[in-house]
């Protein structure tokens, strides 16, 4: 299977590619249960990888399925890509936690009389984003 690019190419299975510069491609995984398998080699065997089962059916479903050899290291890498799902999760719920905890105390403290400048300067941060955090609230209207 070759990929061809305006730099050159990458030869997939084995073959080294020719290009000398970082390039990133976004694959759109698909979600749910009965899915058809993708006609697409690299997506099926990438939602099969990042899938809900347990690691070692995907380790014997990829050795099977796509000749991929399992040995330590392999086997070391699959696990390492299946946790990355759940670390992506976790992040995104901190952050999540993070930002409605500064929206509450943006929020609290202008319902406690309190000027959007001051405000600002003891969350730092900046007097727009203030001023959106009320505005979305409705506590604002400009």
């Amino acid at each position: 299977m070759k990929c061809y690019t305006n730099i050159g190419y990458i030869v997939w299975k084995g073959v080294k590619s020719n290009i000398d510069k970082v390039q990133g491609i976004i694959i759109r995984l698909r979600k749910g249960e009965n899915l058809e398998k993708s006609r697409h080699d690299l997506i099926a065997m990438l939602e099969e990888l990042l899938g809900k089962d347990e690691t070692e059916i995907k380790r014997k479903r990829l050795s099977e399925k796509y000749n991929i050899v399992m040995n330590d290291e392999t086997g070391r890498r699959i696990s390492e890509m299946c946790n990355l799902s759940q670390v992506l999760i976790d992040e995104g719920l901190e952050k999540g936690l993070e930002k409605g905890l500064e929206k509450g105390k943006v929020i609290a403290r202008y319902e406690d009389g309190m000027s959007i400048e001051e405000i600002a300067e003891r969350t730092k941060i900046a007097i727009d984003e203030v001023k959106d955090i009320l505005k979305e609230s409705g506590l604002i209207v400009e």
